[in-house]
């Protein structure tokens, strides 16, 4: 706690910075496609699920929904058509096709590739793409906020709904464009990490005896939690953006319990490795803007590499070039980016006051 205490600017959660630091590296991980995917499980099974748990968590309702539409879509939408934007222009350029329609279909489907069919517009044939993350967070908080703060109490019955409707309309019905049915479908995330901040915040108010009971009753849950998630890493696989999750809501559940052991272990590091907790803070302060830089100079620089016929080293030396290039040029864009207030602003980084 003595490390936590020392950091100057306390308007933020130390440790869910590290959370959201480590877990764009563990993204950059899962992406090398020389992994083995039994290896790639372990982090799957979790990470992505936990940026909307800790999203939730931090969600404060703001009456004012256009403001809020207006402040969103500046912090996700404008990097979103960026990062499509160049993406398209890169590829097809390369190719020689650039053309508006083309633009347009990558724009809907956050640059998607044909690699799995979608049910809206089949003659486009277009996966979910690099950036569905982007959009699918917007939604996910611009919905969440415009029932929470309208249904009045039957917001949370509304947004389970929503939620279900989600998920199952994503996976065996329809996938809508720009990522909608991706935002609902994460939305159950969204909402149990914002249900656990209450129940935090009741748990801080209560007396001493039931603290020991909630206590009790939380470290039995957490230990049947883990279980599940070591059987479902082994024998299932989540994938949030194809609203794939191969034993329905036992990888929910069991994503939401690794999630909060994951706590734990970042608050350890936050703790005891001080080192290791400021470069996965600094991370964790552009944790948005590092996944657009990753993903965009996955797209562009290892697309060129295939195109352009360069030959890769061979798998062990490849999968070190790919992560320690990958690491090494995300916090190398975001430590010079962050230096300007205009981009810091565009992309959401978050610099610590000075004291």
């Amino acid at each position: 706690m003595n490390t936590l205490a020392q950091q100057p600017d306390t308007s933020r959660n130390t440790v869910l910075d590290i959370m959201k630091g480590l877990g764009i590296l563990l993204i950059i991980y899962e992406h090398c496609y020389a992994i083995d995917i039994e290896f790639k499980r372990w982090t799957m099974s979790f990470v992505m699920p936990m940026f909307f748990l800790v999203s939730g968590y931090l969600y404060h309702p703001v009456e004012n929904r256009w403001k809020h539409l207006q402040k969103e879509t500046a912090r996700l939408v404008l990097p979103y058509i960026a990062g499509v934007t160049i993406l398209a222009f890169v590829h097809f350029f390369v190719r020689h096709d650039l053309t508006w329609m083309g633009w347009v279909k990558w724009l809907v489907s956050a640059a998607g590739t044909n690699d799995y069919f979608c049910h809206y517009l089949p003659h486009w044939n277009s996966s979910v793409g690099a950036f569905w993350f982007f959009m699918a967070l917007f939604w996910c908080r611009v919905i969440f906020n415009a029932v929470y703060t309208f249904a009045g109490k039957w917001k949370y019955i509304v947004l389970t709904l929503l939620a279900t409707l989600g998920y199952l309309s994503l996976r065996y019905l329809i996938r809508l464009p720009l990522c909608i049915s991706e935002g609902l479908s994460v939305m159950v995330f969204f909402l149990v990490g914002h249900l656990f901040r209450n129940a935090q915040t009741r748990y801080n108010q209560s007396t001493e005896t039931t603290r020991h009971h909630y206590d009790l009753f939380g470290t039995i849950v957490l230990l049947l939690l883990f279980v599940l998630w070591c059987w479902t890493q082994k024998n299932s696989e989540m994938v949030c953006g194809m609203g794939y999750y191969k034993h329905h809501l036992l990888n929910i559940l069991a994503a939401c319990g690794m999630t909060y052991i994951y706590y734990w272990f970042c608050r350890g590091i936050a703790i005891n490795l001080p080192a290791t907790a400021r470069l996965l803070t600094f991370a964790g302060h552009g944790s948005l803007f590092l996944l657009w830089i990753h993903k965009l100079s996955l797209h562009t620089v290892f697309f060129g590499l295939s195109v352009f016929g360069i030959p890769l080293p061979p798998m062990p030396l490849y999968i070190a070039f790919f992560l320690i290039s990958q690491w090494v040029l995300c916090l190398a864009c975001q430590l010079i980016v962050s230096q300007s207030d205009i981009l810091s602003h565009f992309f959401g980084i978050y610099r610590p006051k000075q004291v």
